[in-house]
């Protein structure tokens, strides 16, 4: 079952007995969760709730709650966080009784709880007959990181939804400074909502004025004034980022991996791998691939490359006290202007 598809049930009051959320998406964990347990409180009256953490509890001590029945409501939840049993690196395994406990619970729940098993990971142990038994016997539901589209599509319907009148421009802005990311994008979207709770239209200004740009948004703004000679451009994003306490090293860091990546994607793409393939090959989000290509496709590599020996040599420098780190960039800039 899908995600969305999964959240309609449950406010239909269609709850299954054993869920399963495998993914790092924060926004819809959060999402699932207050759905799930709304829904419990409105068709059951009380909510009785037990949230346990796994990497402090047994799963012996999970399912004893889980087959205990509520004295408070006619359904209670158990919610299991941090639960890592089935993932390629468990930091805590499953006894061989505990498993066969488990697998004997996935085939025979307990009707009066609802268990709900929060891994926040990327991916599970294909390879185990307990993994298999997981996805047979539980909802499971992913809520990995939406590409570039799911993304549009989620926010498109979530401001109809919500009767938002957001231009085209306005937009593009607020995906472009939370840096595709959902969780980012739903913060900032909350603030716009408080901005036109009377109706007012959110255009391009009120984003500007109110959609705080994300981290990665600035750097690769400022890595976008390097590559196209526009130092004092640079060098006021640079200075900006100080002023928010940004740490000169933290950000050398990200502008040369910034610079890594465009150099990585410009190799993929010689060697004819497609955007998608490259995420992946990567591992980064595909909005970042889709940036880089920009430079990957037009740049010359040996300009690509000089760029990145100079970031490496004066982060080299800084680590070695042979420079120092809040002047260290202006030194770059001052090289690339005369060069």
């Amino acid at each position: 079952m899908g995600y969305q598809e999964a959240i309609q049930a449950i406010n239909q009051n269609d709850i299954q007995a054993i869920y399963t959320l495998l993914g790092k998406e924060y926004f819809l964990i959060q999402e699932f969760r207050e759905t799930l347990m709304k829904s419990v409180e409105r068709y059951y009256s009380d909510l009785d709730i037990s949230v346990l953490d796994y990497r402090e509890v047994t799963m012996d001590q999970v399912l004893d709650e889980a087959e205990s029945f509520s004295f408070l409501a006619e359904l209670r939840l158990v919610m299991v966080e941090e639960a890592d049993f089935i993932s390629t690196n468990p930091q805590k395994k499953l006894t061989i009784a505990e498993e066969k406990r488990l697998q004997a619970y996935l085939k025979d729940p307990n009707p009066g709880t609802c268990l709900l098993f929060l891994m926040p990971y990327e991916k599970v142990d294909k390879r185990r007959k307990l993994t298999q038994q997981i996805q047979k016997y539980s909802q499971f539901i992913e809520v990995l990181a939406l590409d570039e589209r799911e993304l549009r599509r989620y926010l498109k319907d979530y401001i109809k939804a919500a009767s938002l009148n957001v231009t085209k421009e306005a937009f593009e802005e607020l995906l472009t400074r939370t840096n595709f990311q959902l969780s980012q994008t739903m913060a900032e979207i909350k603030k716009l909502e408080q901005y036109a709770k009377n109706n007012e239209t959110i255009n391009l200004e009120v984003v500007k004025n109110l959609v705080t740009r994300s981290l990665e948004s600035n750097i690769f703004e400022l890595t976008d004034a390097i590559l196209r000679r526009h130092f004092v451009e640079a060098i006021q994003i640079y200075q900006d980022l100080i002023l928010m306490k940004n740490d000169p090293l933290a950000l050398q860091a990200l502008i040369i991996s910034q610079f890594r990546l465009i150099l990585q994607v410009q190799i993929l793409y010689e060697a004819g791998q497609n955007q998608g393939e490259m995420a992946k090959s990567l591992n980064v989000h595909p909005y970042r691939v889709k940036l880089a290509m920009n430079y990957a496709t037009s740049m010359d590599r040996r300009v690509l490359e000089k760029l990145y020996r100079s970031l490496i040599e004066a982060d080299f420098f800084i680590k070695t006290g042979k420079s120092q780190a809040d002047t260290s960039f202006y030194l770059i800039l001052s090289q690339l202007a005369h060069s």
